[in-house]
């Protein structure tokens, strides 16, 4: 009879011990570590309560150049998205850590965010009536920055010629010599991503096949709505948008007394990319 009292008391000591050792509810992230590199701009991850019940939640990110907030809402009481957006422009460091520190009514944890910055590649377009400085956006298109990048530090654009000039829309070069021969270079996959064309946008010229560009771009003299997300943005003018006006209003081949030897919209006086410089150059990742 002892013994059996000695066995329901181990019993319930052990049960004892089960419900204590349980405890509450755990939290789960799906990722503990999130490197954003040199090109990513947000990424994603998934917080969970482990009880299934709704999950409360508080992040703490001390750094200007992190944000960190719900993303496309709950997937259920337990689980919710959670997005990080980084802004480069405000990266002190060429590399950077920070951490992120999660509390829930699950318990708490911390994800560490790694980013880099890397300055923006600046490549600045001599002319025949002036310079052109142009800034790239290799986070949104990083193939075309690179091809571009290449072929100005190869000296594929030296002396060629803006061979499409239509006022109130935009200047069109990268192929064509004076005498209008055409230069080949390798076709790119587009890169269609949320910059806008608006005046001074450097974007990649292209037949209907979306994957067509190669060398010719263009820049725009004003806004141009109807071209965004068909062509791919991947620049801007930071200097010079005065020259780039300037050469829309050359006179140009239009209308029915136009020069049969020259191209619709060519310029009758030739003006020449003299030379193409890469102030700031890019190295991809990997």
């Amino acid at each position: 009879m002892e013994s059996m009292n000695n066995l329901r008391l181990i019993a319930v000591l052990i049960l004892i011990a089960i419900f204590i050792g349980c405890g509450g509810p755990e939290l789960y992230v799906s990722k503990d570590k999130i490197d954003m590199g040199r090109t990513k701009r947000q990424e994603t991850f998934k917080l969970t309560n482990s009880g299934g019940k709704k999950l409360n939640w508080q992040i703490t990110d001390d750094a200007e150049w992190v944000h960190v907030k719900p993303f496309g809402g709950r997937t259920g009481d337990d689980t919710i998205m959670v997005v990080v957006q980084i802004d480069r422009n405000k990266l002190e460091e060429r590399k950077y850590e920070q951490k992120i520190n999660v509390t829930s009514d699950g318990g708490d944890t911390t994800i560490i965010l790694t980013a880099e910055r890397v300055p923006a590649p600046v490549v600045l377009m001599e002319t025949s009536m002036g310079d052109i400085k142009l800034k790239l956006f290799p986070e949104v298109a990083p193939i075309h920055v690179q091809n571009f990048l290449n072929l100005a530090k190869s000296g594929f654009y030296d002396s060629l010629i803006f061979h499409r000039v239509i006022d109130g829309f935009m200047i069109q070069a990268g192929a064509f010599t004076d005498d209008m021969q055409m230069k080949s270079a390798n076709t790119i996959p587009a890169e269609f991503n949320d910059s806008l064309h608006r005046e001074g946008t450097l974007a990649m010229a292209r037949r209907n096949d979306p994957n067509s560009a190669s060398s010719q771009f263009y820049i725009c003299l004003e806004p141009r709505p109807n071209l965004d997300g068909r062509y791919t943005v991947f620049g801007k003018t930071i200097e010079g948008l005065d020259v780039v006006h300037k050469i829309g209003k050359v006179k140009t081949n239009r209308g029915e007394n136009g020069d049969p030897n020259l191209r619709p919209n060519q310029p009758f006086e030739p003006v020449y990319i003299e030379k193409m410089n890469v102030l700031v150059d890019y190295e991809p990742e990997g």
